[in-house]
């Protein structure tokens, strides 16, 4: 949004896009995933990486 025209309208006009805003199926591995999967899909590998760091530090001695 630029400082130029009315800043309200503009406001308004993004407030609707928003409200009218849905998520399409994205392509992931040959597969349409919807949000709630590709997110749940996130989570799983956010987890792994999570249990590989753990991994390594404990056989490292360290803590995370």
């Amino acid at each position: 949004m630029s400082c130029t025209g009315n800043m309200q309208t503009k406001i308004n006009l993004f407030k609707v896009a928003c409200l009218h805003y849905e998520s399409n199926p994205v392509a992931y591995q040959g597969r349409k995933l919807d949000r709630k999967e590709l997110l749940s899909l996130q989570k799983v590998v956010a987890d792994l990486a999570k249990q590989s760091m753990m991994s390594i530090c404990a056989d490292e001695g360290e803590a995370l």
